[in-house]
C-alpha cells in the first residue's frame, strides 16, 4: 500500500478499533523526523 499510499502513513482498516487508532497515532508521533528550520521572530 506504500506505493498507492501517502508516504510514512499507516492504514487503518474498517471497522476502527480504539486501540488500532491509538498504536497508529502513536508510532506516527514516535517517529524521528528532522525539524523544520526556525523560523525569524517578527519584532
Amino acid at each position: 500500500w506504500g506505493a498507492e499510499g501517502v508516504p510514512e502513513s499507516v492504514m487503518i482498516t474498517k471497522p476502527f478499533a480504539l486501540p488500532q487508532i491509538i498504536t497508529a497515532l502513536s508510532m506516527l508521533l514516535n517517529q524521528r523526523h528532522p525539524s523544520p528550520p526556525n523560523e525569524p521572530s517578527a519584532g
